[in-house]
């Protein structure tokens, strides 16, 4: 049996257009969706599986609201209806199996990264006769025009998420060294282009895993705790190592570091002081413009870059209010799949810090308009869903 269909032919043409949608085809991969929707429905027989149809509903209405409020935004104003079709698609994992909802993480995160590494291909080609590409101003493949180097590295977060796991559980070689190769060009790509939150997210990941399986599961070896101990004291050695270096300008060292922009970002500090003041700017004024329609950032002059924050600014407290319900839902759903005992340890150590990876990102970029991201991560939501439904069944 396929993961969507038990129908070989019907299954391929669905993973290959889920990738596309991770890719981020022609950069309206979000299109894609209504067509899987409509191929899992006909597959079906004509037959609805909503999954928990309560959810269904809620995303729904977020939808409908998110649209509504949200007009001044444009195209951007149709994404909220992604999140149910996202869902839609993970509950009808025909075979909700910890490898088949293992194989739909691999199928999202790899094409999410074939996109960071277009861009990359495209951005050296556009900087090819330019002395500095390490500079600010990135570009997209699909759209051949300027694009944030923050929504390219946000493709990179759901493979962030399963580094660990690649590294330490995956046996299918093939599988496991084209991610770390693909994850490798991609990373170096976001290094080059200024990014620090990828970074940050790997030292995090890999840290919530030493806790998880070195203190609460208790599965390293006294060598495996050692050996995790070791990288970091090396990681904060190097990083200390390059500061010095920079700050004295050791060996005449300075001049080359200021070649690399994420060098200069991270002088800046780990997060812009403009962000953190706009947040806090933008949530006292919250309760004096409760419909949205960008109000907020309209007076502070910048996006907040927090999902919460961002919908309340986009389409006001009604849509800000199911949103809260929905992650709030999906939290618990989380904690209760993660106690589940016929669900493997490396599986959910992989949920864990994929979920990491989301949620700090959630609190740090726009993921509701800046990329096909968030209607992702419902298609994942709906499948580890299902696997739990499954499980009570």
């Amino acid at each position: 049996m396929g993961i969507f269909s038990e129908r070989k032919i019907v299954d391929y043409v669905i993973c290959g257009l889920l990738g596309l949608v991770a890719v981020n085809f022609l950069h309206y991969g979000q299109f894609i969706l209504p067509l899987i929707c409509l191929i899992l429905f006909i597959d079906n027989k004509f037959r609805f599986n909503f999954g928990d149809i309560r959810i269904f509903i809620l995303l729904c209405l977020f939808g409908i609201s998110f649209f509504a409020f949200s007009y001044k935004l444009g195209f951007y104003a149709v994404m909220g209806f992604c999140l149910p079709m996202g869902y839609y698609i993970g509950v009808n994992i025909k075979d909700p199996s910890q490898d088949n909802i293992k194989k739909v993480l691999y199928i999202i995160a790899l094409g999410m990264c074939i996109h960071v590494i277009l861009n990359g291909i495209y951005d050296m080609y556009m900087h090819i006769n330019k002395v500095n590409f390490l500079s600010s101003n990135h570009y997209d493949f699909w759209t051949r025009d300027r694009m944030s180097s923050t929504a390219t590295a946000l493709n990179l977060d759901i493979l962030i998420g399963m580094l660990y796991y690649i590294i330490r559980y995956e046996k299918n070689k093939v599988l496991k060294y084209s991610s770390i190769i693909g994850f490798a060009i991609a990373i170096a790509y976001c290094i080059f282009a200024g990014r620090r939150t990828p970074l940050l997210l790997i030292a995090i990941c890999l840290f919530v895993s030493f806790v998880y399986e070195g203190f609460i599961k208790n599965i390293l070896t006294e060598k495996q705790k050692k050996l995790f101990i070791g990288l970091f004291i090396a990681g904060v050695l190097v990083v200390l190592g390059v500061a010095v270096s920079y700050e004295t300008d050791f060996l005449g060292c300075q001049a080359f570091f200021n070649k690399f922009y994420i060098i200069y970002k991270f002088r800046q500090g780990l997060l812009d002081n403009s962000r953190i003041n706009a947040y806090i700017s933008a949530v006292k004024l919250m309760p004096s413009h409760p419909w949205g329609c960008q109000e907020i950032s309209g007076i502070t002059g910048i996006q907040v870059h927090d999902l919460w924050v961002d919908i309340y600014d986009y389409a006001g407290v009604v849509s800000w209010g199911l949103m809260l319900v929905y992650t709030t839902y999906y939290f618990f759903m989380f904690i209760k799949v993660m106690k589940l005992k016929n669900v493997d340890d490396s599986i959910k150590v992989m949920l864990l810090t994929v979920f990491v990876c989301i949620v700090l990102q959630m609190f740090l970029e726009p993921v509701m308009t800046g990329s096909s991201i968030f209607a992702i991560i419902c298609v994942i939501i709906g499948a580890i869903e299902e696997r739990m439904i499954t499980h009570e069944q």
